[in-house]
């Protein structure tokens, strides 16, 4: 029989760890907002010379941010996808892969997707 303190909080239902990772993705494609900001990033990690998609980031910046960002990344435009296995993403604006972005993220899905990310800034 297991005993618990009446001063103890009662665990939530539901509840999970909140600990998150961060790692750097190459910055693959963004998904242009209007009035010139940032809906999301595609992302993907290196694997050799290969580029392997991870999924997208579409929080964690400020509006001047992302202005700034999207600024930089439209200089990068090219008219394909630079995934090892394109993806066909029609709102997306494909770019070379020259920015890495630090991203937390709370696990990495069995299909290499990452989970609850959240942008930490441009590197």
């Amino acid at each position: 029989m297991q005993t618990r303190r009446t001063d103890q909080a009662e665990p939530r239902a539901g509840s999970r760890s909140s600990a998150c990772r961060r790692e750097r993705f190459v910055i693959v494609g963004f998904a242009p907002e209007d009035g010139g900001g940032l809906a999301k990033l595609r992302l993907a990690r290196r694997d050799g010379d290969a580029l392997i998609y991870v999924g997208r980031v579409g929080t964690g910046w400020s509006r001047k941010s992302a202005v700034e960002i999207r600024r930089a990344q439209t200089l990068l435009a090219r008219p394909t996808c630079p995934l090892a296995r394109p993806i066909m993403r029609a709102d997306t604006m494909w770019i070379k892969p020259r920015y890495e972005a630090e991203v937390a993220f709370t696990q990495i899905t069995t299909d290499g997707m990452l989970r609850l990310p959240s942008f930490k800034r441009l590197l």
